[in-house]
């Protein structure tokens, strides 16, 4: 059902302001990005058989990393340290507090020195600000981080290369409402 969203957990624009405040003092560059991409852009990170939310304009991303790819594809991202805000469209198997069809997120990307330990590092600090929580090695040379308890993942991070963009690491800045909803669990816990 379309209305997910309203059933658990709304957006706290205000976490995603000072998401935006607190990476632009670390030295991410804040970039309006496409929301609507093509499907090569989009198909270099969307796991198979996932179901796309596409429109006349492109495909609805479901990651602002998607947008960067884009424009990494396009060549209008030279190498730094970006940051951006974007909505994102999920097909999930389910939808609960924590996985919506859409939500917003703020999405760190690294195009200059490939180190996703950074990022991971800078969302640590982050995030540490609200919940207790930790980087938790995914076995595959990628990390989330995740609630102390492991109940809430925050985001994930790692460095991947493809032929279209060439290489870049990537990370969660922050996601809405999800960063709200681990607020809640660790209230109650």
């Amino acid at each position: 059902m379309v209305t997910a969203n309203l059933e658990a957990g709304r957006i706290d624009y205000g976490l995603i302001g000072a998401a935006v405040s607190f990476y632009a003092a670390r030295g991410y560059a804040y970039v309006e990005v496409p929301w609507f991409v093509t499907a090569p852009a989009f198909d270099v990170t969307c796991p198979p058989g996932v179901r796309t939310f596409d429109t006349y304009a492109g495909r609805l991303v479901a990651s602002g990393e998607q947008s960067f790819l884009q424009m990494l594809a396009d060549g209008k991202l030279p190498p730094g340290r970006y940051m951006c805000v974007t909505p994102c469209f999920r097909d999930e198997p389910q939808y609960d507090d924590l996985r919506k069809m859409y939500f917003l997120k703020v999405e760190l990307i690294d195009t200059a020195q490939l180190n996703h330990e950074a990022l991971l590092a800078d969302a640590l600090a982050f995030f540490s600000q609200y919940v207790p929580c930790r980087a938790e090695d995914m076995g595959d040379s990628t990390k989330d981080i995740v609630t102390v308890n492991g109940c809430v993942e925050l985001g994930s991070y790692g460095t991947r290369n493809h032929a279209l963009t060439g290489a870049w690491s990537y990370g969660t800045g922050c996601a809405e409402p999800r960063l709200s909803a681990a607020i809640k669990r660790e209230v109650k816990s």
